[in-house]
């Protein structure tokens, strides 16, 4: 990845999302749970980190909502 910027930005993004808390919900880039592996969140933000970078040319990104358990949860990405 070439541009200062979006690495910057990257880099900022997964940050808030691994220290987001809202009440007691569960954080996927946050937290594990018994059945993750115990270092789960890392996998997930690894995964995250790579999908944006394939897409450092891509001019509008999509967020979405309510990530589901099954999708993921398990993946890291939002749109599976």
């Amino acid at each position: 990845m070439g541009d200062r910027n979006k690495v910057a930005a990257i880099d900022g993004l997964l940050a808030d999302l691994s220290r987001a808390t809202i009440g007691a919900t569960f954080n996927p880039f946050r937290d594990a749970s018994p059945d993750d592996l115990p270092d789960a969140p890392a996998i997930r933000l690894a995964n995250l980190r790579h999908y944006l970078e394939e897409r450092e040319q891509a001019e509008v990104l999509a967020v979405g909502e309510a990530a589901g358990y099954q999708g993921m949860r398990w993946s890291g990405i939002a749109f599976t």
